[in-house]
């Protein structure tokens, strides 16, 4: 055997010996990096949940807002188009 295979093999046979170590070791890393994403998806989830209500609210009085203002328009215009009707026909009477 030449020196490079035998420098391949004690590669070859070094990473097979120490790649269930790595495994073993990355998913005791893996479970804890696991739940404290989870934890922290659920509260972002949460936050997200709360600010969408507080929007939702928010948009709910804006429109409630904007409906009594077209309630009052609509109300003083057709009391406006009235007193224009009056006036109308209380000029065309003194003609």
């Amino acid at each position: 055997m030449n020196n490079d295979t035998v420098k391949f093999l004690a590669i070859a046979v070094g990473v097979a010996l120490l790649t269930p170590l790595a495994l073993a070791l990355a998913s005791g890393a893996a479970r804890p990096l696991g739940r404290a994403a989870a934890r922290a998806g659920g509260v972002m989830y949460e936050k997200t949940r709360e600010v969408a209500a507080e929007l939702e609210e928010i948009a709910e009085d804006f429109m409630a807002e904007a409906r009594r203002e077209m309630n009052e328009q609509t109300v003083s215009g057709v009391e406006t188009a009235e007193d224009v009707a009056d006036t109308a026909s209380a000029t065309s009477d003194a003609a």
